[in-house]
């Protein structure tokens, strides 16, 4: 009889003892799984969407901006549309600041459970990082919104923890969107008080330029002719001016150099004439503008919009999240402890059969020598 078969009648013959020790091991695990901690998980899954249309009416008097005639760049700087709140919103939400501040508010864990205050926070900080943020699209609108995945015990800890986050999420997404509607409004009111002076200053900075670029190129070009009537090259018409050198441009004669001398002493500079035609019709404009288009009344308005209905409005919120529609998987821990039990049962009980046969044998072994 090989080792192998006598392993086999060994198991075959303490299979009652291997039977028993598992069913008690199940037994165990099964209630130690019915303590509290061990009593239920679920996956929680909670949609982020943009809000609605009717939400966005605060923004109003800056979505329609257009109609005082602003810059179109200007005026779509301005727009507050759903899409840009929710990329704001979860923006804030990556860093995680306002989940670990909503996890230690709600105390979504006991802190009483654990040896220090620094072993709490890390613990909250790892439940925060585990919390997946999925992107998905809308099927028939191609809208994009986000769900938030994490895992809990408690479903009404969950909710409540997903409420109070939506509030701080919110709160900081807030300074995100008054610091930049403020920066706009600020733009509008400089260029207002200041725009006029800028373009004077651009014109004169122009002007400047060119009476540099004229006294350089017209110095060169001296320089050039006189080369070229040194060696009596009055005109030469096989020589294209692109391809020569500035410092070879002597080639092209004594004529055409002094015809372009006094072609740039006269100002005649095409390269410059765009910039000033620009910066006259823009002085222009501003000159119409700067009392039809961005009057002092709108600049007052605005910032009272931003301080009474952002501000000042702390129930206002930059996403659309609905608790109750939060979904909840029910994901059994109790079968795992109860199998895991019963496995490590069953091992107990072959060890002990084995080992009680090994024991038996040596016994067996000691009386046929004795």
């Amino acid at each position: 009889m090989n080792s192998f078969e006598k392993f086999l009648i060994d198991l075959l013959r303490g299979k009652s003892y291997i039977i028993i020790i598992t069913i008690i091991s199940t037994l165990i695990g099964g209630a130690y799984s019915l303590r509290s901690s061990y009593e239920q998980l679920y996956i929680a899954e909670t949609d982020v969407r943009p809000l609605r249309e009717y939400e966005l009416s605060v923004f109003d008097q800056f979505n329609n901006m257009g109609i005082y005639g602003l810059n179109p760049e200007l005026t779509k700087s301005f727009k507050v549309d759903s899409d840009l709140l929710l990329d704001l919103f979860i923006q804030n939400v990556r860093n995680r600041d306002s989940m670990f501040q909503a996890a230690l508010e709600t105390k979504f864990f006991n802190e009483n459970e654990f040896d220090s205050n620094r072993e709490y926070k890390e613990y909250v900080k790892n439940f925060v990082d585990s919390i997946l943020i999925q992107q998905y699209r809308e099927p028939e609108t191609k809208k994009k919104y986000y769900t938030l995945i994490g895992k809990t015990e408690d479903k009404s800890k969950w909710v409540n923890f997903i409420k109070v986050f939506h509030r701080i999420a919110s709160e900081e997404t807030k300074e995100s969107v008054n610091e930049r509607l403020l920066s706009l409004i600020d733009i509008i009111q400089k260029q207002r008080n200041f725009k006029l002076d800028s373009i004077q200053t651009a014109q004169q900075l122009i002007e400047i330029d060119i009476k540099k670029y004229i006294n350089n190129k017209v110095k060169h070009l001296e320089r050039q002719l006189s080369i070229a009537k040194q060696i009596d090259l009055d005109k030469n018409t096989s020589i294209s001016n692109p391809l020569l050198s500035p410092e070879m441009i002597y080639l092209r004669g004594s004529i055409p150099l002094s015809q372009e001398i006094k072609f740039n002493k006269e100002g005649v500079l095409p390269e410059f004439d765009s910039g000033l035609t620009s910066l006259n019709s823009l002085k222009q404009s501003v000159l119409k503008d700067n009392i039809n288009v961005v009057p002092q009344k709108l600049i007052d308005s605005l910032h009272r919009s931003v301080k009474e209905d952002l501000i000042d409005n702390n129930n206002f919120r930059y996403a659309h999240i609905s608790t109750d529609e939060s979904k909840f998987y029910f994901k059994s821990r109790r079968a795992l402890v109860i199998v895991i039990s019963s496995i490590i049962g069953f091992i107990i009980g072959v060890f002990f059969v084995l080992g009680k046969e090994f024991f038996l044998g040596l016994r067996r072994l000691a009386k046929e020598n004795s």
